[in-house]
């Protein structure tokens, strides 16, 4: 990705370009890291009665 800035822009609208480019950026950042999640957690039922603290340490035994 590229943030091209013209000559005579104001301080203001390089500013404003520069803004939209990292909210760009974060929202295609967020997007990739919500489809790697899906595709490696997607398909693993967790227990709604069960705490994330729970299931962490249930997932770390496993490993072990």
């Amino acid at each position: 990705m590229t943030l091209v800035l013209e000559k005579n822009s104001t301080d203001k609208e390089n500013q404003d370009k520069i803004l939209a480019f990292i909210e760009i950026k974060k929202k295609k950042q967020q997007e990739e890291k919500k489809a790697i999640i899906e595709k490696t957690f997607g398909k693993v039922p967790f227990d709604d009665n069960k705490t994330a603290l729970e299931i962490q340490k249930e997932m770390r035994d496993e490993w072990s």
